[in-house]
């Protein structure tokens, strides 16, 4: 971790990063002479995407109670760094968490022009593109089912699913208690 920054902690996990992230975001504050307060909300909102999704990782991996030692934060990629899952159930659902996270904010913000169009604010209508609709593609381009994108081990929820599903069907009473009175 010699070239990576930590620059906060989310729910007791360290954020770092790189330091081509750090380098970006002085070019693009030395570059911003024209639009300042655009250029500086379009940064913000970039890497919020990045933070967005690697949360989303972190949450549900936390929840599903593994232990959660970093998070990376890369240009144009982030990384959570946990405790491997020792299911394939559990590695599909952490791998759903990102884009879900995604998904969660996106979802909002594009409803919210839908209904009542772009505000007559530039910097907000910046953060509403790179938040909603630049977020929007990079969760379907992260949920191509190719390694080392999140599709590669989300859609295998798909087969785990099922495979628990028989396994209910072959015992129907797994999990339940009987009591005889």
């Amino acid at each position: 971790m010699k070239k990576l920054t930590e620059i906060m902690q989310i729910n007791g996990v360290p954020v770092y990063a790189h330091w081509s992230v750090l380098l970006i975001a002085a070019l693009i504050l030395l570059g911003a002479l024209e639009r300042p307060l655009e250029t500086i909300v379009a940064w913000g909102a970039y890497f919020s995407v990045i933070l967005i999704h690697e949360c989303g990782h972190m949450f549900v991996a936390q929840r599903k109670g593994f232990k959660v030692w970093a998070i990376e934060l890369y240009p144009i990629h982030g990384l959570v760094r946990f405790q491997e899952p020792w299911s394939g159930y559990d590695r599909a659902v952490i791998a759903w968490g990102g884009v879900a996270a995604q998904a969660a904010i996106a979802f909002p913000l594009i409803a919210y022009v839908a209904v009542f169009g772009f505000t007559t604010l530039a910097a907000v209508n910046v953060a509403i593109g790179i938040l909603g609709y630049y977020s929007l593609i990079v969760v379907a381009i992260n949920l191509i089912p190719v390694p080392p994108l999140d599709g590669a081990k989300a859609w295998t929820l798909i087969p785990e699913l099922m495979k628990r599903a028989r396994m209910r069907r072959a015992r129907p009473d797994a999990g339940y208690i009987r009591r005889s009175w």
